[in-house]
């Protein structure tokens, strides 16, 4: 509510100081944001990532508001599939400017203009995976795991949107959810099962999706084989703590769990003992374990 009401008051100011200037009936406003946000739907809060963090409805699909300073569409709400990088083709063809030919958007204008129509057939929705970041993204802590839990096994999903349907793709050997948005739009009834042939056509556009943008092949190689089966090494060291709730927290080096188990004025409240995955895995599977920048389950892990 807090981020609410700070984003309500400077977006006023924005708008109060523009049209103080004379400058809003020359402006063009485009109102949207980056990702939703969880509040316990699917038994998930926030923006998690890896397993834990499949792209749902209530994370892909944002707002997008646009208001025309001649009152182009006023008052219109219109279905159609746009995504963010649709914005700068659709600006550019509200001024009248030429759309570069390697733009990858495609403008959603004529939605606007005339109501008609989606800028694409497919939204693809994911995250950039740290195993792929080549010389501009160094992986994350995961990467130090590689052998037991690295990086090529933690293959997050992939999200396809068409107007009615959105299918979390996992990779090959894996379970996949498809969801009929028009029917089931909070996404309670997976229907995966029942739909082979839509089912088949979302993953190859998934698939192809990646292909075009110059994925590597260890990007797509889940997607089209599986992820391949590795030896894991339970013994690998770990240290741990337990929390509030009597469960193990772990991480791959001391120095981190020693951090993590100070409190909130820097005086260590919680004692930090060396362990093994395997211990964690017959102690409790839902031990939480730390990789990747993120938490997993330890049971997600083998």
């Amino acid at each position: 509510a807090g981020q609410v009401t700070l984003v309500d008051r400077w977006v006023g100011r924005i708008f109060d100081t523009v049209e103080k200037l004379g400058l809003f009936q020359d402006t063009l406003v485009i109102w949207t944001t980056d990702h939703g946000h969880l509040f316990g739907e699917h038994n998930l809060e926030g923006k998690p990532g890896g397993q834990l963090g499949p792209l749902y409805e209530t994370t892909t699909r944002i707002p997008l508001m646009v208001h025309h300073p001649e009152g182009v569409g006023e008052g219109a709400t219109v279905s159609g599939l746009v995504q963010p990088q649709d914005i700068m083709p659709s600006v550019l063809e509200a001024i009248g400017a030429p759309i570069p030919r390697q733009a990858e958007g495609h403008s959603f204008w004529p939605m606007v203009d005339g109501g008609a129509g989606s800028a694409r057939r497919y939204a693809f929705s994911g995250r950039f995976p740290p195993m792929v970041g080549g010389a501009t993204r160094q992986p994350a802590v995961g990467h130090l795991f590689d052998g037991w839990a690295g990086s090529e096994r933690i293959v997050e999903s992939i999200t396809v949107t068409s107007d009615d349907t959105a299918m979390l793709v996992g990779p090959q050997g894996r379970g996949s959810e498809l969801y009929d948005l028009a029917d089931d739009p909070a996404q309670r009834r997976n229907i995966t099962g029942l739909r082979a042939e839509e089912k088949s056509e979302m993953r190859g556009a998934a698939i192809e999706f990646l292909r075009e943008h110059g994925a590597t092949p260890e990007r797509i190689t889940p997607f089209t084989d599986g992820i391949p089966v590795a030896e894991v090494d339970q013994g690998m060291a770990l240290w741990a703590f337990k929390d509030d709730r009597e469960r193990w927290v772990a991480f791959p080096t001391e120095q981190q769990a020693l951090e993590q188990a100070l409190d909130r004025e820097g005086d260590e409240t919680r004692a930090v003992s060396e362990t093994t995955l395997g211990a964690l895995l017959e102690a409790d599977p839902h031990s939480l374990v730390h990789t990747h920048g993120q938490y997993y389950w330890a049971s997600d892990l083998t």
